[in-house]
C-alpha cells in the first residue's frame, strides 16, 4: 500500500518534471512529494532505482513522455566553416 502511493507520487512528479529526475537533485528540491526523505525510499524500495523501476512498471501511461523522441535539430559543424569559405 505504501509502495503504491509512493510510485503514483513519483510518478506525477517525474511527469511535473517531464523526466527522471536524479538522486541528490531530487533530494534538493522542495517540490518534490510531501514528507518523502531518502531514508523512507531506502527503507521502502532499498533504493531509488528500484523506486524508478516501480514507477515504470505501474504508472507507464504517465510516464509518455520517456518513449518520445526528442527533437533536438542536428546542425552540420562543417556547415559553418562551409558558409565562412565560399563568401571570401
Amino acid at each position: 500500500m505504501r509502495r503504491a502511493k509512493l510510485a503514483k507520487d513519483f510518478a506525477f512528479y517525474f511527469a511535473e518534471k517531464g523526466r527522471i529526475v536524479p538522486w541528490k537533485e531530487m533530494l534538493a528540491d522542495k517540490e518534490r512529494p510531501q514528507k518523502v526523505r531518502g531514508i523512507y525510499i531506502t527503507r521502502l524500495y532499498r533504493s531509488y532505482d528500484n523506486l524508478i523501476k516501480d514507477v515504470k512498471k505501474r504508472h507507464p501511461d504517465m510516464l509518455t513522455f520517456l518513449n518520445e523522441p526528442q527533437n533536438v535539430p542536428t546542425k552540420d559543424p562543417l556547415e559553418a566553416l562551409r558558409a565562412s569559405t565560399t563568401e571570401k
